[in-house]
């Protein structure tokens, strides 16, 4: 059952609630971001120094086209780029970017984004926007969908024909058909880029309706599509006092609790909840997940039946940005060792 504040609880337990509203929302929603830009890639086909810019930034650059190649065996983006996006579904068609935006998050010294530029099949790029949070295809391949600094979600074409926008936006995720989109959406009463508080909206591209799944009255964040398209995965802090996945109907409802139940405190049992990169496994079984905390770095499953009831929560090994190999049942991620970043491999059990 799901735990919601009330007057009955401590000071010391609202204070709690609060600053995982805080936490949650700072380093999801702007600092993580930001954060997460460090898995960049470089293609050396031009001639550059791999090593001297790989000294300049992030040393995962040192592995990255080694670990390329592992989970992405149909090809890879020509020429330079900083960060990939995602790469569509069956062909070589990349999102992309080239350079941190020039601008700032209002009250920050954060950067507003980055540029997102398309690159097709024959290397042929585009530039859709200079500053972008995040950005998807659409599961056929035929749309994009992304979030800009003003915090607005745009769906367009892949000739940058626009199909829909809207506003107050935040974590975009597809459903499996193409035609909606699941996202974290802050009220008209909340400023947009420090909101505290966010609701889970379902945005339908046919229709151009907006149905709310949550109330936003909590530090909804996260929203995924199970497979089925049945239900939605998400995190709160606030619902619980720590965060947590919680499951909510697609037609909106009670959500419920998945992880940490009954939890005060973190212990040995916490399951934690996501850092950067999301699957899920082809079965439709795992959710599966990375974790950072300073120098903690590990690669997290949560099990499904095929009624969509959790199972269980499993640690199944090191590192960050876990991607698919071309088996399906791989996971590629990157792990400290050493001093060093090294493409590592887990089979799901």
């Amino acid at each position: 059952m799901s735990r919601e504040p009330s007057c009955t609880r401590s000071k010391s337990r609202n204070k709690l609630a609060f600053r995982w509203i805080l936490m949650t929302i700072i380093l999801v929603l702007v600092v993580g971001f930001f954060l997460n830009r460090r898995h960049a890639h470089e293609n050396h086909s031009e001639g550059h120094d791999h090593a001297a810019h790989a000294a300049e930034t992030d040393p995962r650059l040192r592995t990255a086209r080694q670990l390329a190649e592992s989970f992405r065996p149909d090809g890879e983006p020509m020429g330079n780029y900083l960060y990939l996006f995602d790469k569509a579904a069956n062909a070589n068609r990349f999102l992309l970017s080239k350079a941190s935006s020039k601008n700032f998050v209002p009250d920050s010294d954060a950067a507003a984004g980055w540029d997102l530029w398309i690159q097709d099949e024959s290397g042929k790029e585009r530039l859709i926007s200079d500053d972008v949070f995040r950005a998807q295809f659409s599961p056929d391949g035929k749309k994009i969908a992304y979030t800009t600094a003003d915090c607005v979600l745009h769906v367009e074409d892949l000739a940058g024909d626009k199909v829909a926008s809207v506003e107050r936006a935040y974590e975009p995720n597809w459903r499996s058909d193409s035609a909606a989109l699941v996202f974290a959406q802050v009220a008209e009463d909340r400023p947009v880029h420090m909101p505290e508080v966010l609701g889970l909206s379902v945005f339908d591209l046919n229709s151009g309706e907006i149905k709310k799944l949550t109330d936003g009255k909590w530090d909804d964040v996260r929203p995924h599509f199970d497979p089925s398209d049945e239900w939605i995965l998400f995190v709160s802090g606030a619902r619980s006092g720590l965060a947590s996945f919680w499951k909510v109907s697609a037609d909106g409802g009670q959500p419920e609790q998945v992880t940490n139940l009954g939890m005060e405190q973190v212990n040995d049992l916490f399951v934690p909840t996501p850092y950067d990169r999301t699957l899920w496994s082809d079965d439709k079984r795992w959710f599966i997940y990375d974790f950072k905390n300073g120098e903690q770095e590990e690669i997290w499953g949560l099990e499904f039946d095929a009624k969509g009831n959790f199972k269980g929560a499993k640690k199944l090994g090191e590192g960050v940005d876990p991607r698919w190999a071309a088996d399906g049942r791989t996971i590629v991620s990157l792990r400290q060792n050493g001093g060093r970043v090294e493409p590592v491999e887990y089979t799901l059990p």
